[in-house]
Order: C-alpha cells, then sequence, then structure tokens
C-alpha cells in the first residue's frame, strides 16, 4: 500500500511540474503578445508600424462588432505622427439619419471608433470611455466620402484625451468636431503581462 501511495505520489508530482511548466510556456507566449499588440508610450512607433495597428484592430472590429458596423465603412489612410491617424469613409445608406446625412449618432460612433484607434496607434491600451462629445456643424450628403483625423491630445498612466474631427470630403467643411476621454489601464488579468512591456 505504502509503495501505491509513493507512485501515486510521484505522478502528482510529475503532472503539476509539467501543469507548472505549460503556465510558464504560456504566460511568456501572452507577455510576448501583449508585447507586440501594447509596446507602451517608451517607444515610438514609426508611421508604417501605427497604421499597421490601427488596421489590423480595424479587420479585428469588422462583422458588426460596433455601433452601425462603422469598422466596416471606415479605411485607414495614414498615420502621420505618432498618435494622430487618418481615415476615410463613404456615406453609405446604413449610416444616414432621415434627411440623408450622416446620422448623428454614427458620427459619435465614429469619434469614439476613431479617437480608440488613435490610441492604439500610440501605443496605448484601447481602456473603456469615461466621456464623450460631439458638436455637428455641418451636414453631408448620400455618398458623400468623409475624412477623419483623431489625434491623442495626452495619454497618460491611467486617461487617454483625445479629439476627433470630420470633413465633408467635396469642400473640406469640418462637419462635426469631438473629444473623447478613455480610461487606458488594462485589466487585472492583462496588467502583469502589459508590465513586462519596454
Amino acid at each position: 500500500l505504502l509503495l501505491g501511495a509513493g507512485v501515486v505520489s510521484a505522478a502528482l508530482t510529475a503532472v503539476s511540474t509539467r501543469i507548472a511548466i505549460a503556465a510558464a510556456i504560456g504566460s511568456a507566449a501572452l507577455a510576448l503578445i501583449a508585447k507586440g499588440l501594447f509596446p507602451g508610450r517608451p517607444r515610438k512607433l514609426a508611421s508604417a508600424h501605427r497604421l499597421q495597428r490601427v488596421r489590423a484592430l480595424l479587420s479585428l472590429l469588422r462583422g458588426g462588432k460596433t455601433p452601425y458596423d462603422l469598422a466596416a465603412f471606415l479605411e485607414a489612410e495614414s498615420s502621420p505622427e505618432d498618435g494622430k491617424v487618418v481615415l476615410s469613409l463613404t456615406l453609405e445608406p446604413a449610416l444616414h439619419n432621415f434627411l440623408r446625412s450622416m446620422h448623428g449618432g454614427a458620427i459619435a460612433s465614429a469619434v469614439d471608433v476613431c479617437t480608440t484607434l488613435a490610441i492604439v496607434s500610440a501605443g496605448g491600451f484601447p481602456g473603456v470611455s469615461t466621456s464623450l462629445g460631439v458638436s455637428y456643424l455641418a451636414g453631408c450628403g448620400p455618398g458623400e466620402k468623409i475624412r477623419i483625423e483623431a489625434t491623442v491630445l495626452k495619454l497618460g498612466a491611467t486617461l487617454a484625451y483625445t479629439e476627433c474631427r470630420l470633413f465633408r470630403g467635396s469642400d473640406g467643411a469640418l462637419m462635426a468636431r469631438g473629444w473623447h476621454v478613455k480610461h487606458v489601464v488594462p485589466p487585472l488579468p492583462l496588467s502583469p503581462l502589459l508590465s513586462l512591456r519596454p
């Protein structure tokens, strides 16, 4: 009976060792993924790398995961500087109000999504909204191309302050101006992994 208990104990030790090794490998892999996704503020990203991050996040959001499925309409144009992205969309019927202009809710969603993309392009965590506001200045017609510029004004340890401007493509008129504040601290399970970033 003692021999059987020793065998069981050795087997349990071997299994727990394998679990510990698998957990360590998994943690290291997650840390590498997190480091690649959210490199942090100290490292400046090149324009092409920022644009790549924006396009990757847009592709993840496509398919109805954003209000108005806005990500399906957005095209990433450029990331001319750290914390700034330029996007465009063509006004489709799904984004119309009853006057066939861009719906105010779609504009507010554009402010939300595009400023989040700017935060991610600067190496920040996407976070959650704490406040968002929009001033509506002009309308547009069906099929109009709209240029969107989203900028991170300040990316702190816990909050990101951003602004967004939407321009009518036909004449460059400012259609709307929005601001967005986000809490950018990652959830507790991700925090240890993200703390490993440079």
